[in-house]
């Protein structure tokens, strides 16, 4: 029987791992966040349609992630590839999903700060208060930004990460092939 080389992330974590973690993260934080929406869209007390609306979208998107993520672990598990190309396949749907709906909830954002910001300022005739509520929704922006920068970029790694142990499951699969056919007929 041959050696497969096993491939690594990170100069010295098995892909497997890697896929595992990634799908055990995919799982709890999918479900935390999805868990948090809810308690977020049942105890908010803002009745504004547009964030009512991305606040849903989201909730559906990580709920999908921690379905997917469970059906990712379970191919991990038990090393089967074709598992492992589902999981990966619907990991990019997922990132393609997920950048849709980030851009819908970014945009909902943009478009409540004007509104967002008369509510802080709430009638007061102080321009440092002014001043104040633009200065938070400036920040508020801009930690929704980077958080979604940064969600993304970690789904597009995940998604390297899986697609480099797929490619390892099907190196193993084609070495115990080549040695199955090279031992010849059980005599």
């Amino acid at each position: 029987m041959g050696y497969v080389h096993t491939r690594k992330l990170c100069c010295c974590i098995p892909v497997r791992v890697g896929a595992f973690v990634i799908a055990l993260l995919g799982l709890f934080g999918g479900a935390l966040v999805t868990a948090a929406g809810i308690l977020q869209a049942k105890y908010s007390s803002q009745n504004v349609m547009i964030n009512k609306a991305a606040l849903t979208v989201q909730i559906i998107i990580y709920l999908l992630l921690a379905i997917v993520s469970l059906f990712g672990l379970v191919g991990v598990i038990i090393k089967r590839r074709k598992f492992v190309v589902m999981y990966w396949v619907m990991l990019v749907i997922h990132l393609g999903f997920s950048i849709v709906a980030s851009i819908f909830s970014l945009n909902a954002v943009f478009k409540s700060a004007p509104s967002d910001i008369t509510r802080c300022v709430n009638g007061s005739p102080n321009h440092k208060d002014l001043v104040d509520c633009k200065n938070a929704m400036n920040v508020t922006k801009g930690i929704a930004v980077a958080v979604c920068i940064f969600v993304w970029l970690i789904e597009i790694y995940a998604c390297v990460i899986v697609d480099s142990y797929v490619k390892q499951l099907a190196d193993e699969e084609d070495q115990s092939y080549k040695s199955d056919t090279e031992s010849g007929p059980v005599q």
